[in-house]
């Protein structure tokens, strides 16, 4: 291996410290993207010189191109993304407490309670008709009446129910959630 000074290479010499064949070099060379430096340029047989502080510094950041590039293909800062990772497990664990005090409950857990609570109001509504009819009434057609205005009202009361958007906003939450990345339902 021919050299001018101890920091000239030759193409074997970069071939042989990075592990590949000449035709390897040569490529490395034409990238567009991330070329490996040449420092001088010959069409002899003794090929191109390189140096190699600059060949050590192309390896080390093609090597962190590398392990830095998602299989999507985008480029990551590692500490920008080890960053974000320890952020997002802070937050994880607020909730968990949160949630082990009693601060917090989950979207589901909240949704199960909510509905029985709505089908318990809802059976003491429907039976409210007769219990109030018949304290109220002093006949029995007087009570059929009454009965059936009060079981107007009270079906009215609970199509608003039915309809109103808390129930419908929830659902939507908890399968916007349940689909989500990293939703933990919360």
């Amino acid at each position: 291996m021919s050299v001018k000074n101890e920091h000239d290479l030759t193409r074997a010499a970069v071939a042989y410290g990075l592990d590949v064949d000449d035709r390897t070099v040569s490529r490395y060379q034409d990238r567009a993207d991330r070329p490996l430096p040449v420092k001088e340029r010959r069409r002899t047989k003794a090929g191109n010189r390189y140096d190699l502080r600059d060949v050590i510094a192309w390896a080390v950041e093609d090597a962190l191109a590398k392990v830095c590039t998602g299989s999507d293909g985008n480029r990551y800062d590692y500490a920008a993304e080890r960053a974000r990772l320890t952020k997002a497990q802070a937050d994880k664990t607020e909730l968990e407490v949160a949630e082990l005090r009693g601060d917090l409950i989950s979207t589901p857990d909240a949704l199960v309670q909510v509905e029985a609570m709505m089908m318990g109001v809802r059976t003491k509504l429907l039976a409210l008709p007769v219990k109030v009819a018949s304290q109220v009434a002093a006949t029995p057609a007087e009570m059929v009446k009454l009965q059936e205005s009060i079981r107007v009202q009270i079906y009215e009361a609970l199509e608003e129910l039915a309809s109103d958007a808390f129930a419908a906003e929830l659902h939507r939450m908890m399968d916007q959630n349940a689909g989500g990345p990293g939703a933990d339902g919360n």
